[in-house]
Formats: structure tokens, sequence, C-alpha cells
């Protein structure tokens, strides 16, 4: 991904590539083209999967909230609105969700067990009174199942936040994210349709979803998270079809598809370490990512195969020669 120093730079060097009409200018140009009709196109099936819970959220929001500093206030806003949710399961369904992680908070490191403490009183401290007594009724029948130990820690735990509320100091030990702890396995992840329904399909356009209420917290505008994110988005678009026709020029059709099916595979290799939360279902989850990489391989081969011809890349290869020979 292009930082924003790298991205000017950048610019700077089309432009100056362009004023001199070095052929190099074609390759960066159509390279670009392919890249962001190919993010469009990618984006029509990356869409449909996150309408029909096939994908986790809008992820160019996601990366608006990362840019604009809204992604550290999200997690705290997840685990309120599911705190909110289990309020309004019955009975039994209440119980089924929150025991295993309840039970699972119990067998924390103290300084993590506290940060996840603090996010669910957070929560509870959010709802009417009914619902917020229907869930510590839960809450209070699962510790009194949990071994002697384990309901001593939480209880010591849940003392010193009330004495120590989350705005004193908190220790040098109190981490400042929960996202290690899922990243660890020490918490269980939350199913990807109900991460979907918790932070709001659409984003900060789902009102009283996670990532509008943590966007509302950081003083961010719904409209700057969305520009963000997909000016983002679509930067690296640019960027996957520049670096292809740098690398391979005009290439073929197969090209096109194996390089868009590489990008797919960092995704895939990178997801659960940028969504620790949410428990993606592999290898279901796959299916929308590659379909909409081979998507936008077509625009990127097409611009390329059409408007980077032989004469091109000759003249490319002989102003690089020239290079070399100057040096």
């Amino acid at each position: 991904m292009l930082t924003l120093p790298a991205l000017i730079v950048f610019v700077i060097l089309v432009i100056y590539l362009a004023y001199s009409r070095d052929t190099l200018f074609q390759l960066l140009l159509w390279g670009a083209v392919g890249g962001v009709v190919g993010t469009a196109t990618l984006d029509i099936v990356r869409l449909l999967g996150v309408k029909f819970n096939a994908f986790p959220v809008d992820m160019p929001q996601m990366f608006g909230a990362m840019a604009l500093g809204v992604a550290p206030k999200l997690p705290k806003n997840v685990m309120a609105r599911m705190v909110a949710m289990f309020a309004d399961l019955p009975d039994q369904r209440r119980r089924e969700m929150m025991e295993p992680r309840i039970k699972a908070i119990s067998e924390l490191p103290d300084g993590e067990r506290k940060l996840f403490m603090e996010m669910m009183m957070n929560g509870l401290g959010k709802l009417p009174e009914e619902k917020r007594n229907r869930v510590m009724k839960t809450q209070l029948e699962i510790l009194s199942s949990l071994p002697e130990d384990n309901r001593s820690r939480m209880m010591k735990t849940m003392d010193s936040i009330i004495m120590l509320p989350p705005s004193g100091n908190p220790g040098r030990d109190a981490p400042k994210s929960p996202m290690a702890t899922f990243r660890a396995g020490r918490m269980p992840k939350i199913p990807m349709s109900m991460f979907n329904s918790l932070v709001g399909k659409w984003g900060v356009h789902t009102r009283g979803g996670a990532l509008d209420l943590a966007a509302e917290e950081a003083g961010v505008s719904s409209t700057s998270l969305v520009l963000a994110g997909y000016l983002w988005h679509v930067v690296n678009g640019a960027s996957y079809g520049i670096a292809y026709t740098l690398i391979f020029g005009s290439g073929s059709w197969i090209l096109a598809f194996a390089w868009c099916t590489f990008i797919w595979l960092v995704m895939m290799a990178s997801m659960p370490r940028m969504m620790p939360m949410v428990d993606l279902p592999y290898p279901r989850f796959t299916l929308v990512p590659l379909l909409a990489h081979w998507a936008m391989a077509i625009p990127i081969g097409y611009f390329a195969l059409v408007y980077i011809g032989p004469s091109v890349l000759q003249a490319v290869a002989s102003n690089c020669s020239l290079y070399a020979k100057s040096y």
C-alpha cells in the first residue's frame, strides 16, 4: 500500500514523465487506468458479498478508519454492541453466547482480563435498566458456575474496575487493545455474519453500528471516513495495475489472472491478522474475494493488451538502455 509521501513522489514522477513525453508514461497511464477500472469491477462483486454476509464489512471504510485514527476505538464499540445484542436474545441463547466468553475472560492474564471486563461494563452502562438487568442476571449465573479460582479472579477484577474507573491509571501491564488476545486465540472470535451486524455492513451508513459509534467518538464525519477509505482503496488498485504493466508490459490474459490471483493470496494471508476478532469461515470465505480479484483482472489485462503495443515496449526498452549507459 502506498504511503502519502510515496504517493506524492510518485505523482511528481508521473507529471515529469508526461511532460517529457517519456514512453514509460504509457505503462504508468494504462496500468493506472486498468487498476482503477479493475477496482470498480472488484467492488461490484465485493459489495454483493458484503450484502449477503459472504465478506466482512465494507473494507475501504475500514481503511478509512485506520487512516483517520478511528480503528483503535472500534473494538470497544463492537463489544458494546455485542452486549446490547445479548440483551435482546432469549435467556437460553443469551447464556450460550455469553458463557464461553466469560469463561475465556476468567482465564486471561490480569491486564487482559481487566481490559475485556471494562469493555463489557462499558456496554452494560449504555443499556436501559431492564436490558442491563437481563445481561447481569445471566452473567451472575455463569460466574456462579465457574471454578472458585476463576470466579475469585473475576470478582477481584470487577472490584478493581469499580474502585479505579477506566479513566484512571490502568497499570503498566494493561494492554491498550484486545487484538493481541484474539490473535493468540485466548478469546472466542465473533462469527463473520454477527460481526457484520455489529459493525454495520455498510459502515457508518448503518446508524448505531460500531463503526458509526467509533467515528463519532473520534470526531470523524461519515463523509470523511468514506472518502479517505475509498481514496486509499482506489490508489491501491491503481498501484496494482501499474505494477502489472511495469513488470509484464502488455502481458497476456493468463498473466493478468495470475497477477490478480497473487494479490488475492496475499490478501487471504493477511486477513486473519487484519481482522483477528472475526471468525472467517474458511474455505468458503475465500470464494467471493477470489471472484472479485478475477473480475479485477479483466480491465487490467484489457487495457494492457489493447493500449500497450510492441512499439511502446521497444521505446521503453530503448530509453532504459540509454539511461543505463548514461550512468
